[in-house]
């Protein structure tokens, strides 16, 4: 007698990203990246000022308003004088994406870079892309997020005052408007790393 084995279909298991709204389901925008998923989007309504750090801890999530070209001239992050308004500094791709915003009263985050400027950075008071860890060797990793349809105005640090990628990160930057800016240092040090081979982007405006 033959024995008739059951058949059974296997399909692959599907997940479809979410939108998370801010702040109709999450009340700001930072517990709308702790809850997203890489792939995610978090829709922030427009014509709010949010008070907010905000940190995309690695994943390549998109915050974005509904209509990013105009939305970011009434919509904004304000770092309230705490750190940078936004960080990447978690091996983020060009897949976490940041549109549609004014990004302002940031004033940077201390980073470590004694293994190459010996001595510690405060950096990127708008934006700050780098590595995790901002020290330790010269094979590092950063951050590289694409950032559009951005404002980035009256922020401050040592460098980058509007927005700094440091040593391996390669951000794409695109239709931004930066200015108002304020920094203590940059050109010299600019300049010194090109001549190394290694060239940060430090925008002031």
């Amino acid at each position: 007698m033959k024995k008739i084995l059951p058949l059974v279909l296997l399909f692959p298991f599907c997940t479809q990203a979410a939108k998370l709204n801010v702040p109709a389901q999450y009340t700001t925008i930072q517990s709308a990246i702790n809850a997203a998923a890489t792939g995610d989007t978090v829709l922030v309504a427009p014509s709010n000022m949010y008070v907010e750090n905000l940190d995309f801890m690695g994943k390549d999530v998109v915050v974005r308003t509904p209509n990013p070209v105009t939305d970011r001239f009434t919509t904004i992050i304000d770092g309230n004088q705490s750190g940078s308004v936004v960080k990447f500094i978690s091996n983020e791709s060009n897949a976490a994406k940041l549109e549609g915003f004014t990004l302002r009263n940031g004033t940077g985050t201390v980073r470590d870079w004694g293994y190459y400027l010996i001595q510690t950075v405060l950096s990127g008071g708008g934006i700050l892309c780098d590595s995790p860890i901002a020290f330790g060797g010269s094979n590092i990793w950063g951050s590289s997020p694409t950032l559009s349809y951005l404002i980035v105005e009256n922020n401050s640090a040592r460098m980058g005052g509007g927005i700094a990628a440091w040593k391996g990160s390669y951000p794409i930057i695109e239709n931004t408007i930066v200015r108002n800016n304020s920094c203590t240092e940059m050109v010299g040090v600019f300049r010194y790393l090109r001549a190394l081979g290694q060239p940060p982007l430090y925008l002031e405006m």
